[in-house]
């Protein structure tokens, strides 16, 4: 049987793949040494699932849609300035270049900064320079940009990397460009995909803990409005954060979602956590770290779920929070956490931990585990393309994803595998294509003013 035009390997295979990864060096972490088996595959899937299919050039336009409208005096666009000594819209027009570079020759390997001239005399040789300079690094530059990686893990309190780092993301995943004299080398295109499509967000998050509060006071209210955005593209009714809040008389609010959707009978409450899962999260055989890391987006999330319902019981709108109803709970995160539902979630974190919450806010569980799903924003855009186009509800989606779930054989690693199980082949929503599509159309007008 094939599924990607490969045969599917076998127990066998498979357990000899691992024992032959296990070989290449001798302290590697076993899959046993780890508190639980998902710890395993999530640092597996870290590692490996970046390279299984590339980005597309939608990623620049969610980075338009995020960052293009945002005037040159707000924080985030001076912060990259500082940071990067490029103007933010600048840096976006050159990444669709970079990117359509090696999208339309796939057998690219090196790009210099001739390739951008048909853009004419608007950006000049130092400033492309510039550009790729923020991607790239040199043989010789590599052991000091380790050597300063380890550092800045070492100054957030956490162990550098160690000798089971062949298991865990390559860290040239923030340098994916090697620099010799004027050219510029992919060390992967999947790599090159991954930063550029994430590097305005990763960049201005990896300063010290104030600015980079700082950073997120601004992005999580971006990220939100964004997430609205997917939201609305469904034609479901909704109700949103503030108006929910405006309706509790108490002076100390509570924390709630940010948007509460109804369909077929079903609310579906949603959260945006515009978070990034640290290093020592990605690698960790502890259950009591990840719990640390997801302490304030996806436990969160279900504290806040519960809050909700509350609110809404309490105001006639709903049941009161322990009746067990069709309710479903989704997180909508900007980076993949690997963690795609509330049973794998209680089973990496520890299921104290999920208990001690429980036990705290009094029947935090009145949503199932299992009604519970984690989705990047790439995922919920595809769902809600889905749900607007009508392939599928937005209910009947989150039912069979929960009833695939309930059997070992069609368990899947993350949401958008459900997807691609229900036949969801949409990449994105139309006004991200759309996005895209405007900002692709400048550019050839941009390049043909030049050459005419």
């Amino acid at each position: 049987m094939t599924t990607t035009g490969r045969p599917r390997p076998t127990q066998a295979q498979f357990s000899s793949l691992l024992q032959l990864t296990f070989k290449l060096e001798e302290k590697g972490r076993f899959p046993t040494e780890f508190e639980d088996i998902s710890l395993f595959f999530r640092a597996i899937a870290y590692q490996q699932f970046l390279y299984q299919r590339r980005a597309s050039i939608l990623v620049v336009g969610r980075q338009m849609l995020y960052f293009s409208d945002l005037p040159d005096d707000h924080y985030i666009a001076q912060t990259f300035e500082s940071l990067t000594g490029m103007k933010l819209q600048r840096f976006l027009t050159l990444s669709q270049v970079l990117l359509l570079a090696f999208a339309d020759a796939p057998t690219r390997r090196c790009i210099d900064a001739s390739f951008f001239s048909t853009l004419g005399s608007g950006f000049s040789q130092q400033e492309v320079e510039l550009f790729l300079s923020l991607f790239a690094t040199s043989r010789t530059e590599m052991r000091k940009f380790l050597l300063d990686l380890d550092a800045s893990i070492i100054k957030s309190g956490a162990q550098p990397r160690n000798a089971s780092e062949i298991y865990e993301q390559t860290p040239f995943v923030e340098r994916p460009l090697i620099r010799q004299h004027k050219s510029y080398q992919c060390i992967d295109v999947h790599l090159l995909d991954a930063c550029v499509g994430r590097f305005i967000y990763s960049k201005l998050r990896a300063q010290g803990n104030a600015e980079k509060k700082l950073f997120m006071s601004h992005f999580g209210p971006i990220f939100e409005a964004y997430v609205r955005k997917a939201i609305a593209h469904m034609n479901l009714p909704f109700q949103e954060e503030a108006a929910m809040a405006e309706l509790v008389a108490a002076k100390n609010k509570p924390s709630l979602v940010d948007f509460v959707v109804t369909d077929n009978g079903s609310r579906i409450f949603i959260d945006a956590k515009a978070v990034e899962m640290h290093y020592r999260g990605k690698v960790t055989h502890l259950t009591s770290e990840l719990a640390r890391n997801l302490e304030t987006s996806l436990l969160k999330a279900m504290k806040q779920a519960h809050s909700t319902m509350q609110v809404l019981a309490g105001l006639g709108m709903g049941p009161s929070p322990n009746t067990d109803g069709s309710d479903f709970l989704v997180v909508v995160t900007e980076s993949e956490l690997y963690v795609s539902n509330g049973v794998i979630l209680a089973s990496a974190v520890g299921q104290e931990t999920v208990d001690k919450l429980i036990r705290k806010d009094n029947q935090l569980a009145a949503i199932p585990l299992d009604r519970m799903y984690f989705l990047t924003i790439q995922e919920f855009e595809r769902l809600a393309e889905a749900v607007h186009n009508g392939h599928c509800g937005f209910a009947s989606a989150l039912s069979k994803a929960r009833e695939a779930e309930s059997r070992p054989e069609t368990q899947r690693m993350v949401f958008g595998q459900h997807l691609d199980d229900m036949g969801i082949r949409t990449a994105a929503p139309d006004y991200l294509i759309e996005e895209t599509t405007n900002a692709l159309h400048s550019l050839t007008e941009m390049i043909r003013r030049e050459t005419t």
